[in-house]
C-alpha cells in the first residue's frame, strides 16, 4: 500500500520499501540484475525452442511425446496475462512424461516474463496441464479450503471449526516460498503438492495417512496445519524422489513420482497400498511392481486415483491397474476378490468396454471407477446401486462397461468428454464445449439439474446452465466431486458448486443444500483473486482450491503532471496488469485503514498503468490518499 499526500505540491509518503532493481530503473536489465532477481534469461543454442505468446491461448509446441533434454527454450511475452492465467509451453498429447528438461529450465524454476513495463512471476512445471505438459504456472497461488474441518483437514489451524466459505490454508515453513500445484482430499485428511516435488499433509492421522517426519511408528496425533510427508533415507520410499501427482482415499494416501513409480502410506486393511499385507504403513512404501506379482511390472505410471479403499494407476501405454478392496468389482478385473498387489483392469474383447481402447484419464469413486479413453468414450465399473456407472441399469459391473451416450437418452450424445470425476455415488463428465453432465444419486442435488430426487439417474443428464444457475453464460474448464457435492471451475476464474452443503462444502456462506450451481465466495482479501484449481474426493465433505495471490506491489509512483487542476487531483501509478485497486482518502494519515474514505477505483489504460482523478478542495485540510490492493 502506498500513501500519497494530496496537497498542491504532491509528495509520495510510501509505506513500501524502496525498490532499487531493474523493475524500477527504466526497465534496463543487466545480466547481474537478472541473476540477483532470479529472472529467466535464455541463451540461444543450436537446439533452441522459441516460445512466444500473443494470448494465453497460444501453445508454442504441440507434440505426441517430447524430449526436452539437450535443448534450450526462449520465452517472449507479447501480451499482459490476466491474474492466475497459466501459459502452456508444450502440449504433450502423448501419455508419457516429457523426456528430461531444457538445459536452462528445471522443474520448479522461477520464471519472470515481462510485457509493457510489467513483470509476471511464473514457475516451471513439467507435469502441468493434463499431467505431462510443460506449463508456466502463475506463481504465488494460495491454497484454500472450506467445509468439514473437525479433524484439521483444511489446514487453517481453526480447531474444530467448519468453514462455510474459503479459508486460507496456513502457509507455514513447510509451504513458505513454494508454489502449490495440486491438492487432494481424503475422508478426514488432505495433501498438498508443490512444484519442488515435495508433499505435505494435514488432518486425521489415525491410520498414519499423514506420514509426517518423526517417529515412523507413531501416528494418530493428527495435525491442524500442513506438515511435511516423510522423505528420510531410512524410512521413506520418497527419498530422493520428485513427486508429481497425489491422491487421497478414505484413510490412505498415494504419491506418483517422476520416475513413474507410486508410493503409498496409511491404512492398508484392504490392500489399498499395493504392498505386503500389513494393517497400515507409517511412512511411504513403494507399490509392488515385481514381475509375476504386479500388473505394474515394467510399466510407467502417469496418473493415480484413490477410492474409499481401492487405488488406480494409469500407465503410459494406456492401460489401467488397480488394487485394494474389490467387493463390488471396484478393480474391474472380473471378480470381487481383494487384491493386495496391482492387477490389470480387464480389456478383453467382447467382455470389456476398454477393449482396443487407450485410457487417458482415471477417477475413483467410493466403490466405483471411471476411465476416459482417447476417443472421448467413458467406461465405468464397480458398484452401480445408484446408477453411478451411467449404464442405464443398477447392476454392478465387475468389468468396464460404457457410459450411455444414446441420442435422446444421454446428455453425452454427440459430445466429446475431456475430463471425469467420481463422488460417492455419483459421477461427472466435462465436455469439450465447456458443459458438464452428471449421473447417479441426486438425493442432495449433486447432479445440479435443479432437482434432488431419491430416485437415481441412470444415464448422464446436463448440469443446469439456465438463468439462475451460476454456470449460466460460463464455460467450465475443470471439475471435481466430493461425497455428495460437485464443483466446476470456469474459464473466468469463478467457481460453482452444488449438492450437499451440511458442512459448508459448497463455499457459498450457508449450509443449504443446492440443486442448482451456486457461486463459491471469493475470499475477502481481494476481488483480483481468481480460482485456478479445485479439488475434493469421493470420501470428502470438504473442498480445496488454489487461488491467485493478491497482486504483489511493484512500486506505486507518480507519473506525469502532479499539479491538480481546479477542484480535482490527478495521479497515476504502475503495478501488476489486470489487478484491482481502490483509492482511499483521509485528512489524518495515522487513522486506521477502516476509517479512511473510499474515493473510487483507478482506471487501467495501457497494461499495468493506472490513473485516478479525485476530489481536492482548495483551502481545505490536507488530504492523503492510499492506493490499496483489495
Amino acid at each position: 500500500m502506498a500513501l500519497l499526500s494530496g496537497s498542491i505540491s504532491m509528495t509520495i509518503l510510501s509505506s513500501l520499501p524502496e525498490v532499487a532493481d531493474a523493475r524500477v530503473q527504466g526497465w534496463e536489465v543487466s545480466a547481474a540484475a537478472v541473476a540477483a532477481l532470479g529472472l529467466f534469461m535464455a541463451t540461444a543454442t543450436a537446439a533452441t525452442v522459441d516460445a512466444t505468446w500473443a494470448s494465453a491461448n497460444d501453445v508454442p509446441v504441440t507434440a505426441n511425446g517430447y524430449t526436452a533434454a539437450g535443448n534450450t527454450v526462449n520465452f517472449t511475452l507479447n501480451f499482459a496475462p490476466s491474474p492466475g492465467r497459466d501459459l502452456v509451453v508444450i502440449n504433450n498429447t502423448g501419455l508419457s512424461f516429457i523426456g528430461g528438461a531444457f538445459d536452462n529450465l528445471a522443474q520448479g524454476q522461477p520464471v519472470v516474463l515481462s510485457y509493457g513495463g510489467a513483470f509476471f512471476d511464473y514457475v516451471a512445471d513439467y507435469y502441468g496441464g493434463t499431467g505431462n505438459d510443460l506449463v508456466l504456472v502463475w506463481a504465488g497461488r494460495g491454497p484454500f479450503g472450506w467445509g468439514f474441518d473437525l479433524d484439521g483437514q483444511l489446514g487453517d489451524n481453526a480447531f474444530f471449526t467448519n468453514q462455510l466459505a474459503p479459508a486460507a490454508v496456513i502457509t507455514n515453513s513447510v509451504l513458505g516460498g513454494k508454489s502449490v500445484v495440486a491438492m487432494a482430499a481424503g475422508l478426514l485428511h488432505s495433501l498438498a503438492l508443490c512444484t519442488d516435488g515435495t508433499v505435505s499433509s494435514c488432518g486425521n492421522d489415525t491410520y498414519c495417512q499423514l506420514a509426517h517426519i518423526g517417529d515412523p511408528q507413531s501416528c494418530g496425533t493428527g495435525s491442524f496445519e500442513l506438515g511435511a510427508v516423510n522423505t528420510s533415507a531410512s524410512q521413506s520410499a520418497l527419498y530422493g524422489k520428485t513427486v508429481v501427482g497425489i491422491a487421497a482415499g478414505k484413510y490412505h494416501s498415494l504419491a506418483l513420482c517422476s520416475d513413474g513409480t507410486v508410493a503409498g502410506w496409511g491404512d492398508n486393511t484392504y490392500g489399498q497400498l499395493g504392498i505386503i499385507l500389513v494393517p497400515s504403513a507409517h511412512s511411504p512404501h513403494t507399490v509392488n511392481t515385481n514381475a509375476g506379482q504386479s500388473a505394474l511390472a515394467g510399466k510407467t505410471v502417469v496418473a493415480i486415483a484413490a477410492g474409499y479403499n481401492h487405488s488406480l494407476a494409469l500407465c503410459s501405454d494406456g492401460s489401467v491397474a488397480a488394487w485394494g478392496d474389490n467387493m463390488d468389482g471396484d478393480l474391474g478385473n472380473g471378480n470381487t476378490t481383494q487384491q493386495n498387489a496391482p492387477v490389470a483392469v480387464n480389456t478383453s474383447s467382447g467382455v470389456s468396454a476398454l477393449s482396443g481402447k487407450a485410457v487417458v484419464a482415471i477417477a475413483a469413486g467410493t466403490y466405483h471407477s471411471l476411465a476416459l479413453c482417447s476417443d472421448g468414450m467413458v467406461a465405468a465399473w464397480g458398484d452401480n446401486s445408484y446408477g453411478q456407472l451411467g449404464s442405464n441399469d443398477r447392476t454392478s459391473h465387475h468389468t468396464p462397461c460404457g457410459v450411455t451416450t444414446n441420442s435422446g437418452l444421454s446428455a453425452l450424445y454427440g459430445k466429446t468428454v475431456v475430463a471425469i470425476a467420481a463422488g460417492d455415488t455419483h459421477s461427472l463428465a466435462l465436455c469439450s464445449d465447456g458443459t458438464v453432465a452428471a449421473w447417479g444419486s441426486d438425493a442432495y442435488g449433486q447432479l445440479g439439474d435443479g432437482t434432488n430426487t431419491p430416485s437415481p439417474t441412470l444415464v448422464p443428464k446436463a448440469v443446469n446452465t439456465a438463468p439462475g444457475s451460476a454456470l449460466c453464460g460460463r464455460r467450465v474448464v475443470a471439475i471435481a466431486a466430493g461425497v455428495a457435492h460437485s464443483l466446476a471451475l470456469c474459464s473466468d476464474g469463478s467457481l460453482a458448486a452444488w449438492g450437499l452443503n451440511y458442512y459448508g462444502q459448497l463455499g457459498d456462506g450457508t449450509t443449504n443444500n443446492r440443486s442448482l450451481p451456486v457461486s463459491v465466495s471469493i475470499p475477502a482479501m481481494g476481488a483480483s483473486q481468481r480460482f485456478t484449481r479445485v479439488f475434493s474426493g469421493c470420501d470428502a465433505e470438504h473442498t480445496l482450491a488454489l487461488l491467485t495471490a493478491a497482486p504483489s506491489p511493484i512500486e506505486v509512483r507518480l507519473i506525469g503532471p502532479q499539479t491538480p487542476p481546479s477542484g480535482l487531483l490527478q495521479f497515476a501509478f504502475t503495478n501488476t496488469p489486470g489487478a484491482f485497486f481502490t483509492v482511499l482518502g483521509a485528512t489524518n494519515p495515522l487513522l486506521p485503514g477502516s476509517n479512511w474514505t473510499t474515493l473510487g477505483d483507478p482506471a487501467e489504460g495501457p497494461p499495468g498503468q493506472y490513473a485516478f482523478t479525485g476530489p481536492y478542495v482548495t483551502n481545505s485540510p490536507q488530504l492523503f490518499y492510499r492506493v490499496r490492493s483489495p
